[in-house]
């Protein structure tokens, strides 16, 4: 009778812990960095999760180019934040530029959480074309302006691109924008 009853409560435990699982695993994600974070269901942690500044970037470029977030600074006196990546090749003959195959959208937008449209410009090594060194990394700069001071961050920030990897050529027309989700603003000359 006590093995019978064993080799039920191990068979209980299995489905469930089966159960648990499948549960955990989809409510997993992984960030910009590719380790997993669980993502928890509600209050400060929560918040915390869904508030941390990640870099987003097309699986399809990933093997070949990767990105990482620097910064979003704001200047007060004049209105203008400027988001700062970097790209890093990971091999020889890798090229971009930004501001190209945008399509009828606007190259590199920002939109804050109360969904507000914000249009911005290349400033560092924008839509220059060139090709990357490799295992180095290379800033690149976009600017907003006219951005109200005080502004938290900025919900989403997305930038259209060419990318080459040799003689494959990938764009915002078929990969998705490069994006940095929940980019906070840190005001200078306050």
């Amino acid at each position: 009778m006590k093995k019978s009853v064993f080799v039920m409560l191990v068979a209980f435990l299995v489905s469930t812990s089966g159960f648990a699982q499948s549960k955990n695993i989809s409510m997993q994600a992984k960030s910009a960095n590719g380790k997993q974070v669980v993502i928890p269901k509600a209050g400060k942690k929560a918040e915390a999760i869904f508030s941390q500044t990640t870099m987003l970037v097309d699986g399809k470029i990933y093997p070949f180019l990767a990105f990482s977030y620097v910064s979003c600074v704001g200047d007060s006196l004049t209105g203008k934040v400027s988001v700062t990546v970097e790209a890093t090749a990971k091999n020889d003959s890798v090229m971009i530029a930004f501001g190209k195959n945008c399509g009828e959208n606007p190259c590199l937008r920002a939109v804050d959480l109360k969904g507000n449209l914000f249009e911005g410009s290349f400033v560092e090594n924008g839509y220059q074309e060139k090709t990357l060194p490799i295992d180095e990394a290379v800033r690149y700069v976009f600017e907003f302006e006219q951005i109200p001071v005080g502004l938290d961050r900025f919900h989403f920030v997305k930038a259209e691109y060419e990318i080459q990897n040799g003689e494959t050529v990938f764009s915002s027309q078929d990969c998705n924008p490069i994006g940095v989700k929940y980019a906070k603003i840190e005001w200078k000359n306050l």
